[in-house]
């Protein structure tokens, strides 16, 4: 975790320098991307990109924007989409449930848990209660869980220590959180209910050093212990089902059983997996908006740079359109000019933001970030709606260079 500040760091150093280099990238990136362009639409193609290259300080601000945004919106995808199948993968590999019962809200409500042991088929209830907890004088997130859910309900092993010192009352502790608390096995920790200063804070042991990512806190208490000192809201259920039990029965009881709660769900397992993965997509609204705006303000910069362009050179298209060049060929080959500037600040930005995500995994291994997906589909959309832009920026440009008299183009001074 020490790592991602210098990342982030490292990130703004790296976009300001492509920022800075991007000029000395036009003439070749210019070049291949107007490849296709220079071959099928002779001679537009060439005379657009010779256009593009001409002024490569002028071409690479303009596309500053895209290059700016595409790369923070293909980075925060790269990482939606890693953390998803991060997450998934975690959840296959340490949620041993048959069912989970979760509810559209923070927590469950009381009674929950009563009514689904009653559940004909249901064999054990493993209830995962959640508080702020005074740990040594700070508050903290602690986590309560029984010590029969390990092995039963979540696959997590102890690498110091073991759980049978958990299941006598100790505390568990995540492998990741002892330097940053500077706990070490046999410690005493201070346990405190914030909302009860009255009773005496209690002692506990840490027992047990467990490699998790399966609970997103730093320590695990017994339900009792976590009782005592008020982390005693109701997260979720993980429910283990008798032997030979019809799962899809016993599940349309447990959801006939927590009907009446309203928020309850009842999930297998890999609807469990779908459903804590899927929670990573709220993100992608902040996204698209971020992807919005950066889109309208490069929308402006291109437009004003085509007309500046356009001014600049009304001498040169009047002497275009002298020796035969129409309307419709001008007007294409400014709508190539900006495809293409458009298209160059959107591949930068998406090779350099991709590039910088790919450094992620490496850096947030310890908060469970272990696969990196690059949302390839979704890039490709990206530089599609690029080439939308450019074409949508060049319309006014396009339309005033046709429209200038060629003669008072040609004696223009």
């Amino acid at each position: 975790s020490g790592g991602a500040p210098l990342l982030g760091l490292g990130a703004a150093g790296v976009v300001a320098g492509v920022l800075l280099l991007a000029p000395l990238a036009v003439g070749p990136v210019l070049t291949v991307l107007a490849a296709p362009f220079v071959a099928l639409v002779r001679p537009l193609g060439g005379l657009a990109r010779g256009n593009v290259t001409r002024q490569p300080r002028r071409t690479a601000a303009t596309a500053g924007a895209l290059v700016v945004g595409m790369a923070l919106v293909s980075t925060t995808s790269v990482l939606a989409l890693s953390t998803r199948v991060s997450v998934q993968d975690i959840v296959d590999q340490e949620t041993a449930a048959d069912l989970v019962v979760r509810s559209a809200m923070p927590y469950l409500p009381d009674g929950v848990a009563g009514d689904v042991r009653a559940v004909p088929g249901v064999a054990a209830v493993d209830v995962t209660t959640y508080g702020q907890v005074v740990v040594d004088g700070e508050p903290q997130l602690v986590v309560g869980f029984p010590a029969d859910g390990f092995g039963r309900s979540v696959r997590t092993t102890a690498t110091e220590g073991d759980l049978a010192a958990y299941a006598r009352g100790e505390a568990a502790v995540m492998a990741d959180a002892l330097d940053e608390h500077g706990w070490a096995l046999g410690d005493v920790l201070t346990l405190a209910d914030p909302a009860r200063p009255d009773l005496p804070a209690r002692e506990v042991r840490i027992g047990a050093v467990v490699d998790s990512h399966a609970f997103s806190v730093d320590l695990l208490l017994p339900p009792d212990v976590a009782a005592a000192v008020g982390a005693t809201t109701t997260e979720m259920l993980f429910l283990d089902t008798e032997p030979g039990a019809d799962l899809a029965a016993v599940r349309a009881a447990v959801t006939d059983a927590v009907a009446p709660y309203v928020v309850a769900s009842v999930l297998d397992a890999d609807e469990f997996a779908a459903d804590v993965a899927g929670q990573v997509e709220s993100v992608l609204a902040i996204v698209y908006a971020l992807l919005g705006l950066s889109v309208l303000v490069a929308v402006l910069g291109i437009v004003n740079t085509l007309a500046l362009s356009v001014a600049e050179r009304t001498r040169e298209i009047g002497l275009l359109r002298a020796v035969g060049l129409g309307r419709a060929q001008l007007a294409t080959t400014i709508v190539i000019e900006s495809v293409l500037v458009a298209v160059f600040g959107t591949a930068v930005g998406l090779a350099v933001g991709t590039g910088l995500a790919a450094a992620l995994p490496s850096v947030l291994a310890d908060q469970g970030f272990t696969t990196l997906a690059v949302p390839w589909a979704q890039l490709g959309a990206m530089l599609v709606l690029a080439g939308v832009v450019g074409v949508v920026a060049a319309v006014w440009p396009a339309v005033r260079a046709a429209r200038l008299p060629v003669l008072d183009a040609v004696s223009h001074d």
